[in-house]
């Protein structure tokens, strides 16, 4: 299994900086870039989560 919490995390900055970013061109592009962040933030946390129990079955 792999682990895809650090692409998660990646995504979530990019998605904060895309808010960041483009707030002056695009309307509310701050509150899609926060929420963006935020379900990747969630994303990332289950994900590793599920790795998580992944590894202790194995070592176990």
């Amino acid at each position: 299994m792999k682990n895809y919490t650090p692409s998660f995390l990646i995504l979530s900055s990019a998605a904060l900086a895309f808010g960041l970013g483009f707030k002056a061109i695009v309307p509310y592009a701050m509150l899609i870039g926060i929420g963006l962040h935020m379900i990747l933030l969630l994303c990332a946390a289950y994900s590793l989560g599920k790795y998580r129990a992944h590894l202790s079955k194995i070592n176990a």
